[in-house]
């Protein structure tokens, strides 16, 4: 008599939502990486943020030896604060 193979257990919606999370990591990793442009790494950065919490204005501010501080990248706001 033959027996079939046991088939896995369904994975949980935990085990589904973990999965997803790697998936959206590793693709996040895959855009940040295929660029040096500081202002297109940043803005994706900005906009996976604002997504991720459901923003709808974001910015950008790196330190600046001059001024203190400069707006590197502006979404959803006046871009000359």
């Amino acid at each position: 008599m033959r027996r079939t193979p046991a088939k896995p257990p369904a994975p949980s919606s935990r085990e589904l939502e973990r999965r997803f999370d790697f998936r959206s990591l590793f693709e996040f990793s895959s855009i940040i990486n295929s660029s040096t442009d500081l202002t297109f790494i940043l803005g994706h950065l900005l906009l996976t943020i604002m997504g991720k919490l459901m923003a709808l204005r974001g910015i950008v501010v790196l330190g600046s030896e001059e001024n203190g501080f400069r707006i590197q990248n502006v979404r959803g706001l006046k871009p000359d604060l």
